[in-house]
């Protein structure tokens, strides 16, 4: 993926990429580089650029030395070609294939129950340029790859998503969830994601559910209370007190 600052000049034309497996400085007729280009883009070009294929349709394979330069052309058609700048990088063979590694991992996702069955999702802003959007995805399994998990919807301009039913029909507040967002650009989504766990919804934990649970815990704590020995210690507690009573009323009558 090639990525690179656009020249503020007004007068450019378009950007010639050139990219070889071998070290080079010059692009011109007898230079030691490439002599025509990957690829052109425009003055106003579509950001990363895929790489696949490098001078004489080379195609890049695992662990190998590219090395790349850009060339700026005015309108006139004219360009440095000597003496220029080159980058390099090695491709990695990680064992997954992700179209779309170059956009970011969003950050800040939030899940949240939504009146019992939906499920709100809320999510950081991407600062990448290239991003221009949100796929989301929902799986009962845990995975690490949009493959693996049903896609509920998009969203271009907004952080926040709410799945329903009618969006994601096997919904149910009776099991956990693993929902992410991926980012997208004009052609790819990232297809690496990190999942964030939901547990089920406990419809005892909320609302009027408390109360009963409460009056039998109150209930239980009654009845533990009321042992025989206990009512015949308030029985006597009783009978005391009637005799308590009848003594200062005799006394106060005489």
């Amino acid at each position: 993926m090639l990525d690179f600052n656009l020249s503020n000049d007004g007068d450019v034309k378009s950007y010639e990429i050139y990219a070889a497996t071998w070290q080079f400085s010059s692009v011109s007729t007898g230079g030691d580089g490439p002599t025509e280009p990957i690829a052109t883009l425009s003055r106003t070009p579509e950001l990363p650029l895929t790489i696949k294929l490098t001078a004489r349709d080379t195609p890049i394979i695992p662990g190998q030395m590219v090395w790349v330069a850009v060339v700026v052309i005015d309108s006139s058609g004219n360009s440095f070609e000597d003496e220029l700048i080159v980058v390099s990088a090695a491709s990695i063979d990680d064992g997954v294939y992700d179209e779309g590694s170059h956009l970011p991992d969003i950050e800040g996702i939030s899940l949240a129950w939504n009146e019992e069955i939906n499920i709100l999702v809320q999510w950081h802003h991407a600062t990448s340029s290239s991003v221009r959007g949100y796929q989301i995805y929902i799986s009962a399994d845990e995975y690490s790859s949009t493959d693996d998990a049903v896609f509920v919807g998009e969203v271009k301009a907004s952080n926040t998503f709410l799945i329903t039913q009618s969006g994601f029909e096997d919904l149910t507040n009776k099991t956990a969830w693993y929902v992410s967002v991926s980012a997208i650009d004009d052609e790819y989504n990232k297809e690496n994601v990190k999942p964030i766990k939901l547990d089920a919804f406990e419809a005892g934990d909320i609302g009027s559910g408390n109360d009963g649970e409460s009056s039998e815990e109150e209930s239980k704590q009654l009845s533990s209370f009321l042992t025989t020995p206990n009512l015949l210690a308030i029985g006597l507690a009783i009978i005391a007190l009637f005799l308590i009573l009848a003594i200062v009323k005799i006394c106060g009558g005489n």
